[in-house]
């Protein structure tokens, strides 16, 4: 949902296309129109769609804090100056992780 509010549970499962898995702890980030701010914090373990980034942190007690970092609007204004395309942004995977 976006201005950080959490998760939809999906309509329709996918039957074709490739889907990403996170684990609890986990922070996902819509990569479709950053400036939406769509962030969640997985309690538990599943699956979402291609088109979300996973961040999981390489130490699981460092999780909450990376979340928090992630949370910030500076965060989603840093993804946005390297977002590319007009009508349907996408953010830049590779500038995100530097």
């Amino acid at each position: 949902m976006q201005n950080k509010g959490g998760r939809q549970l999906a309509s329709s499962l996918p039957t074709t296309g490739k889907i990403t898995r996170y684990k609890a702890g986990d922070t996902l980030i819509s990569n479709i129109r950053p400036y939406f701010k769509k962030i969640w914090y997985a309690p538990f373990e599943g699956t979402c769609s291609g088109d979300v980034i996973v961040f999981r942190a390489n130490d699981p007690s460092n999780a909450p804090y990376l979340h928090a970092c992630l949370r910030q609007d500076s965060f989603f204004d840093y993804v946005m100056q390297g977002a590319k395309g007009t009508k349907m942004p996408r953010g830049d995977k590779k500038q995100m992780i530097i």
